[in-house]
């Protein structure tokens, strides 16, 4: 996310590619890995994968993701959107993470 923040798009596409690879290698041993899968739809979030990224967050919220795994990826949120503030599905994001938790 550094290097979008900078406008290094190329080396920006390239980690996060790694860091999707890398994650979704993760998601696919434990998908019940709270903090990867919510990592993981931070970074389809950062690539613009947006609808994926809903999927994952919805599920892990949905489906036994901790009040603290919860409450982590918020402020994930909360600092994706200082540095892309324009990015509102990223806020739609935050605030069904922030609804559910109070569920």
């Amino acid at each position: 996310m550094a290097y979008l923040a900078l406008n290094q798009t190329d080396k920006a596409r390239a980690s996060i590619v790694n860091a999707i690879e890398l994650a979704q290698k993760s998601y696919e041993k434990d998908p019940k890995n709270w903090r990867n899968t919510f990592n993981l739809a931070l970074y389809h979030l950062a690539s613009g994968e947006e609808e994926r990224a809903e999927r994952l967050y919805r599920e892990a919220l949905f489906t036994g993701a901790s009040s603290e795994r919860i409450r982590e990826a918020i402020r994930d949120l909360v600092h994706f959107l200082v540095v892309f503030p324009d990015r509102p599905k990223a806020q739609s994001m935050q605030e069904l993470l922030k609804a559910g938790r109070n569920n």
